[in-house]
């Protein structure tokens, strides 16, 4: 590709996702359950294959950006003489952003060369348990997690392998210009669990358990 003017490749991916749940129960003995969950997993890339030749007069931006965006809440609530109310939510997001110069590939710019990614994270979900009774119980959890969990994980309150958010410059590339940058950035990372459990009655319990599992590389 030979141009006077600029060149650009470009990818752009967005995932989301959303779990809401509800549960009501009563009677003399009332039990409540809700349980939400939600996975995401994307692959974004832009790149310049192996061996070609780019030449352009102005500027070469090379860039990847992904946003993942999950949105939950979970409610669980009863009412009885005795009540033993559970709400559990689990959101799991996984990504792997690219931007790549792949081998022997050429780039000569007359003015800047930007080879970048941008990873962007947004994650705010919630549970709720309300049991009120002459005993009662209010469970709630929560868990988000950034980064792949593995089938069979029994407990999925940490990833196993990484999100990934990188920059590749291939063997034998050759990159020349007025300038050059290359950046692996996550602009935004906003990661929100809450959990509330509320016990009332001559017994109560309450017990709410937030956690966030964040694994994730910028290279």
């Amino acid at each position: 590709v030979t141009v006077d003017s600029d060149v650009e490749v470009l990818a752009d991916g967005a995932t989301s996702a959303r779990a809401n749940t509800t549960n009501s129960a009563g009677g003399f003995v009332g039990v409540g359950k809700s349980d939400g969950k939600s996975t995401q997993t994307s692959t974004t890339g832009a790149y310049l294959a192996a061996g070609s030749l780019v030449e352009a007069g102005r500027d070469v931006t090379v860039r990847a950006v992904s946003l993942h965006t999950a949105d939950g809440n979970v409610r669980a609530e009863t009412g009885g003489f005795a009540a033993d109310v559970r709400a559990n939510m689990t959101a799991n997001l996984n990504h792997t952003t690219t931007a790549e110069v792949r081998d022997g590939a050429t780039v000569a710019a007359g003015g800047h060369v930007d080879v970048s990614t941008d990873a962007r994270v947004d994650a705010d979900v919630e549970s709720y348990a309300d049991g009120r009774g002459f005993g009662g119980g209010g469970y709630a959890n929560t868990i988000v997690t950034l980064g792949e969990v593995l089938s069979g994980q029994s407990e999925p309150t940490a990833a196993s392998k990484a999100a990934r958010n990188e920059v590749l410059i291939g063997e034998g590339a050759s990159i020349t210009g007025g300038s050059f940058s290359a950046r692996a950035e996550s602009s935004k990372m906003n990661v929100n669990p809450e959990a509330h459990a509320i016990g009332a009655g001559f017994v109560a319990i309450g017990n709410a358990y937030s956690l966030i599992g964040v694994k994730a590389e910028n290279l």
